[in-house]
This record gives C-alpha cells, structure tokens and sequence, in this order.
C-alpha cells in the first residue's frame, strides 16, 4: 500500500506501507526500516520494480552516514566512496530524475535507528 505524504516530513509507520515522497522530481517511496522498508535491502542490481503501472530496474544502491540521525538536514558520508555530502547535495544527486524510481529507508546501526540512508535507484 502506498500513501499520499500529508507533510514533508511525514513517513507511515504501518508496516506493509510506503509513503510517496512529495518533493522527489519522479517517483520516491520512504518507509521506516523497522516496517515496509525492511524489504529494500533485500533489493539487488537488476531487480525489477513495479510502480505507477511501469516497471523499473534497480540500478544503483546507495548508502550514507547520516552525522547527525535525527536531523532531516544532516550532512552525510558516502559509505562508498567517504565523500561528504550536505543534506541538499544529497537530495540533487538522489531525487532529481524525473523518469527514475527511488525507494529511501533508514540503515540501523549501533543500536541507532536512523544511523544512515540506504537509497534504492531504479530506471
């Protein structure tokens, strides 16, 4: 099930839901790693996804440090390349395709919830 984001900084915390994230250039869902997005990890290069009666193919995985979890406007770390990243960086190299399909939840870490971002790219 896919709900509509009352505020921007709204994610349902139903389990089998994602929220579509408003403010993305294409299509981007955020679900809560404890519920819906648990099943973003489970997601690999080529796998297919399907959205909006279109059918999308994972071609990136992402994942950053979050240096501060709970601060929507967190600066970032690339765990894969260790380059740092402001919050709005981060949103013009992640939500700007507007053909592109993105699915964002949080990587648990340290017993930290919102330790870091795992973002799933489909085209």
């Amino acid at each position: 099930m896919v709900i509509q984001q009352p505020t921007p900084e709204y994610v349902s915390r139903l389990d089998g839901t994602a929220t579509q994230f408003q403010q993305a250039d294409g299509l981007a869902f955020l679900a809560h790693n404890y519920a819906a997005g648990r099943h973003f990890f489970d997601l690999k290069i080529g796998d297919e996804i399907k959205a909006d009666d279109k059918v999308f193919h994972v071609t990136e995985i992402k994942q950053y440090q979050a240096l501060e979890p709970d601060d929507v406007k967190s600066d970032f770390i690339d765990l894969a390349t260790g380059e740092k990243l402001t919050a709005a960086q981060l949103f013009e190299e992640i939500y700007t395709d507007p053909d592109g399909l993105v699915l964002q939840t949080c990587i648990e870490r340290d017993g930290i919830d919102s330790w870091g971002r795992l973002f799933v790219i489909a085209e």
